[in-house]
Order: structure tokens, then sequence, then C-alpha cells
């Protein structure tokens, strides 16, 4: 029973992860949307700015939570 514990403990932290991912996203998006609209002569150094401080880091939250996932499905299937 520990074990089953476990295994849902770690594919809810990482379904709660990719959540986050999705909403740190719209939040990042709604601000370049907002900064774009009051000032467009700065679009470019924005979107360098939402991909350096949302996208990038998103990406490597995504990549860990997902081989969380596998790893969690891959032991649900094995035991």
């Amino acid at each position: 029973m520990d074990k089953c514990k476990r295994i849902c403990g770690l594919c809810l932290g990482a379904f709660i992860a990719l959540a986050g991912i999705a909403i740190g996203l719209g939040i990042a998006t709604n601000g370049l949307v907002l900064g774009v609209a009051r000032n467009p002569s700065l679009q470019d150094e924005l979107i360098q700015l939402t991909i350096v401080f949302a996208v990038i880091p998103s990406i490597i939250l995504f990549l860990i939570a997902s081989f969380f996932l596998l790893f969690c499905l891959i032991k649900k299937i094995l035991h």
C-alpha cells in the first residue's frame, strides 16, 4: 500500500507541475500582450524576455514532469 501511495503521489505531482506550466505560460502571454499594447516599440525585447523567463523554464519543467509521468506509468505496468 505504501508503494501505491508513493507512485500516486509522484503522478499527482507531475500533473500539478504540468498544470502550473500551463498557468505560468498563460500569465506570461498576458504580460506580453499588455506590454506590447502599451509600448509597441519594445516588442522585440519583450518577446526575448518572455522566451528567456517563461518559455525555456516551462519546457524544462515540462520535460521533467513528463519524465516522472513516464516513470510512473512504466513502474505501474511492470509491477
